[in-house]
């Protein structure tokens, strides 16, 4: 099935650096794709996917993304956690990128809290976020010092894997169209977004 992603970003302020997209490293001339492998035979309470990364015809990385359901604090929560490595030329030099991404989430993808760790250099990059109050409250741990910031939530927002897990709960049929807010990892922050998903026609793969 074909899907259209259109993204408004509105930025989440004084976060410092966070985790770096891979495709905000993909360079003009090239292309990026993912290549999945899921374990369909997995139960519902723990399942888990490979992605293989390209950028035209050359693998750069993977990303491993794992789903467990898991009680917190008496509640029924789904921990998403995924970690990205990257490797790849740029001006000369072999440029290495991890990101590991931790969210848990209510089964109906409701945020509880995350953690995002950007590991780009020497020293890691850590973003935290969790809900309190009616407000998101983010620490951001960068070399030698450590920002809180909180931001007014609203409770449509959803997480990371917003589109993934929609999709998991309920494939699309031809013509339809969803919209829905969620976060999204930027270059130096994490960002709200507003994502459309459209299922255009029916494709057959291999």
């Amino acid at each position: 099935m074909s899907t259209t992603r259109t993204a408004t970003r509105r930025f989440l302020p004084a976060l410092g650096l966070l985790a770096l997209h891979f495709l905000a490293l993909v360079p003009a001339t090239g292309t990026a794709a993912i290549q999945r492998d899921d374990a369909a035979a997995q139960p519902a309470s723990a399942q888990q996917c490979w992605d293989a990364v390209y950028i035209g015809d050359s693998k750069v990385g993977y990303t491993q993304t794992s789903y467990v359901r898991e009680e917190v604090d008496g509640c029924l929560c789904m921990r998403i956690e995924s970690h990205q490595q990257l490797e790849m030329a740029r001006f000369g030099q072999t440029v290495r990128l991890g990101t590991h991404f931790v969210c848990l989430e209510s089964p109906e993808g409701r945020v509880h809290s995350f953690t995002c760790r950007t590991e780009a250099g020497p020293t890691p990059i850590v973003v935290r976020g969790r809900l309190a109050d009616g407000k998101l409250i983010l620490t951001s741990i960068n070399p030698g010092k450590e920002i809180e910031s909180s931001w007014p939530w609203d409770k449509s927002i959803r997480g990371f894997f917003a589109t993934e897990q929609s999709l998991r709960r309920q494939p699309m049929k031809v013509g339809e169209k969803r919209r829905m807010k969620m976060l999204f990892p930027g270059l130096t922050q994490v960002q709200v977004i507003e994502t459309i998903l459209e299922a255009e026609r029916l494709e057959t793969t291999a």
